[in-house]
């Protein structure tokens, strides 16, 4: 499934997916896209405050901008922000400092949304009304057990919901993720659930990529695999 919509979540560099990133607004020049690398800088921690402000007060009134990324450390305030891009389409955010996601609520245009890592997100309850999504990724929301609120979202076509490198995600079972009925590629890395059980899953038939750790049971996965004919384990 590496078609065109995917690669708003991997790097294509040969083909300038994403753009090149800029640090500054005065350096936009877009074609419907923009990155930006606006945290992490070499700059004084008083220079690196005012240039966030700046990317704070430039991103609610671009306009022309459908996919962005956000390349470095998002903080609560820059997410915030580029939820309120007019017309945005497409979010990726690296990894963030990001509690609450309640301004996902500005972005009801969005089709494709990744957020990486992310320890302090409280609630994913903002996410259920995200009817429009095709694609959604959530990583290392380490404080989240409760899938429930993605279980509305059944339009969407792609999910990874994944732990870091480093971290183990836990949730109490996969079931939400059984209903979005949609679904052609899903990731679970590093990912446990308390029922210990894929079989939550067995409702999914359009599955084509699966992607899990391999500590789930060897007869689960084979019973994914025939209940989907296309499916790559």
């Amino acid at each position: 499934m590496h078609d065109k919509n995917t690669r708003l979540y991997y790097w294509y560099p040969s083909e300038d997916w994403p753009p090149k990133s800029v640090q500054e607004p005065g350096e936009i020049r877009t074609d419907g896209r923009l990155s930006v690398s606006c945290t992490q800088t070499s700059r004084s921690a008083h220079d690196q405050r005012k240039l966030v402000t700046r990317w704070c007060d430039t991103l609610p009134n671009l306009q022309g901008v459908r996919h962005l990324w956000l390349c470095s450390r998002v903080p609560q305030r820059l997410f915030d922000a580029a939820c309120q891009v007019p017309g945005l389409e497409s979010l990726y955010i690296k990894w963030g400092g990001i509690k609450k996601l309640n301004a996902l609520e500005n972005a009801s245009e969005l089709r494709y949304l990744h957020i990486g890592s992310s320890t302090g997100v409280e609630s994913i309850e903002p996410l259920e009304s995200m009817t429009s999504l095709i694609w959604l990724g959530i990583e290392s929301f380490t404080r989240i057990r409760c899938l429930d609120p993605l279980e509305k979202l059944i339009g969407l076509e792609g999910l990874t919901v994944e732990g870091s490198i480093w971290t183990t995600q836990h949730v109490d079972t996969l079931a939400p993720i059984g209903k979005l009925l949609n679904l052609r590629y899903l990731a679970i890395t590093n990912l446990r659930s308390m029922d210990q059980t894929l079989s939550t899953l067995f409702t999914l038939r359009q599955l084509e990529v699966f992607h899990a750790a391999k500590w789930w049971a060897a007869n689960e996965i084979d019973e994914l695999q025939r209940l989907n004919p296309k499916l790559i384990a």
